[in-house]
């Protein structure tokens, strides 16, 4: 009897000891900041290179305050002492001339944001790829051609930036970033975007202007939550309609493209706050526009308009219209239906004269009209506009007579004459 109770009591012993041993394994390493402090101090004393022994002190000042984010500049080369940081969460190294990272680095497996824009990488760092707790990863104006296939490893990024670099194609790969929010690709070659950018449904801003795209591809329109998208200075022609599915727009930026016409289905696009659209070679608006009753800003600046489309008039929420650089010879009457308006900009045009509805636009607070031929007379129904501070007359026919005829009735306007 007494051994049956010896050896039961041993059993649970060993028991106890194996789940102890057990939980010891699974817990996780303590960061040592004592040790941590001990091996920067003496890479420090070893190390006669300045910018090393100056980013070794910095990181010896992060690990004493407890700080989780670090900034280092002035360095060719990281030192492999970084990977002693394993408590850090953030790691900016803007600014940097450096085109690799140390193997180290991939055991700050806290890292949620790396930054390394402006540096001189020309491949993307394969350590980066170990990061998978990455949330924000900045690799902009660096110069880079191409994107790894194993950027899809990083499935926690809910930020990516390449812009300013020198991408022409993206990797299917980038469709396994299905917790993107943020996606900046602006400023490089790319002329295609890959079908798996549809996978990226949690995207609510795309940036992709100054790259050579003349189409979208039709899984754009998968793209739901898109807030705001940035397709500047291509090369599209047209607009597919798949525009139209992308509802919850509030920022779309079209300007400097090829543009002749806009589809009708842009008139679903009711939650727009700005559309830019200049230097386009429009001269026609859809006459859907005028659904666009959110909109805040439009810029139609160095289009080909020569009359004032109409559809603008039922924009009643615009503060800020940019229409210069057109053909305009006259304004209409509905133009004072737009009594938010707060910027107006009219220059380089061929207006002779402003309608008597302007002086509607009570709001308004800068008003430019140079190089328009505009005579004294054409001031006469600017007097009203209180609200004035700055008014542009550089080139046009207006006299000094009627430059100070107009400082008397809004003497807090001030009034830019000087002329070429």
């Amino acid at each position: 009897m007494v051994r049956t109770s010896y050896s039961v009591l041993l059993a649970f012993v060993l028991l106890t000891l194996a789940c102890e041993f057990s939980k010891a394994e699974d817990k996780p390493v303590e960061y040592d900041r004592t040790a941590v402090l001990a091996t920067l101090d003496e890479a420090a004393s070893t190390t006669e290179d300045p910018e090393v022994k100056r980013a070794l002190k910095k990181m010896s000042e992060c690990v004493e305050r407890g700080n989780k984010l670090l900034v280092l500049s002035g360095l060719r080369a990281l030192p492999p002492e970084i990977g002693q940081l394993t408590n850090l969460t953030g790691l900016t190294l803007h600014d940097n001339q450096l085109t690799a990272l140390p193997p180290e680095i991939c055991q700050l497996m806290k890292l949620a944001y790396l930054g390394l824009k402006r540096n001189q990488f020309t491949t993307v760092p394969p350590e980066i790829f170990e990061l998978t707790s990455l949330k924000h990863l900045d690799l902009g104006e660096n110069q880079l051609t191409t994107l790894p296939p194993k950027i899809g490893q990083l499935t926690m990024l809910t930020q990516l930036s390449f812009n300013g670099n020198g991408l022409s194609t993206l990797p299917p790969e980038i469709g396994k970033l299905t917790n993107l929010t943020h996606l900046r690709l602006w400023d490089n070659q790319l002329s295609t975007l890959p079908p798996e950018i549809g996978q990226l449904t949690k995207l609510t801003n795309l940036s992709l202007w100054s790259n050579q795209l003349p189409t979208l591809p039709p899984e754009l329109a998968q793209l739901t939550k898109l807030t705001g998208l940035s397709l500047h200075d291509n090369q599209f022609i047209t607009l597919p309609p798949l525009i139209g599915k992308l509802t919850k727009l509030t920022h779309l930026g079209l300007g400097e493209n090829q543009f002749t016409k806009l589809p009708p289905e842009i008139g679903q696009l009711t939650n727009l706050v700005w559309l830019y659209l200049e230097g386009n070679p429009l001269t026609t608006l859809p006459s859907e526009v005028g659904q666009l009753t959110n909109l805040a800003g439009l810029s139609l600046h160095g289009t080909q308009f020569a009359v004032f489309p109409s559809e603008i008039g039922k924009l009643t929420k615009l503060v800020y219209l940019k229409l210069g650089e057109n053909q305009f010879t006259t304004l209409p009457p509905e133009i004072g239906q737009l009594t938010n308006l707060t910027w107006l900009y009219l220059e380089s045009n061929k207006l002779t004269t402003l309608p008597p509805e302007i002086g509607k636009l009570t709001k308004l607070t800068e008003l430019q009209i140079e190089r328009n031929p505009l005579t004294d007379t054409g001031l006469e129904h600017l007097k009203s506009l209180k609200s004035l501070k700055r008014l542009y007359l550089c080139d046009t026919k207006v006299t000094k007579a009627g430059v100070e005829f107009f400082k008397k009735a809004l003497p807090n306007c001030e009034i830019e004459v000087l002329r070429k």
